[in-house]
């Protein structure tokens, strides 16, 4: 198994709780790249791909505290992504 980066849920944690808009940022840019190019894959469009990253992105910022129950965040947003379109 994965061992998850201790920063990821430290961003992850200072987003749920403190409404980070810095760690809330590093995670959109972290997770960015490999996001999208999946969703790019389910969906042939950059620009779709790019919506629904947006569109997962702010469920996340949404969840407030729920958020950091979420033991696999990266699984989490590959799901949510893959479950959008």
């Amino acid at each position: 198994m994965d061992r998850i980066p201790t920063d990821i849920i430290v961003l992850q944690r200072s987003v749920a709780f403190e409404r980070d808009q810095r760690a809330y940022h590093d995670l959109f840019v972290h997770f960015y790249q490999p996001l999208i190019k999946f969703a790019n894959n389910i969906v042939k469009s950059k620009e779709a791909a790019e919506e629904i990253y947006s569109d997962v992105l702010l469920k996340l910022w949404d969840m407030g505290p729920a958020l950091a129950e979420i033991a696999h965040l990266k699984v989490y947003l590959f799901r949510s992504v893959k479950t959008l379109p």
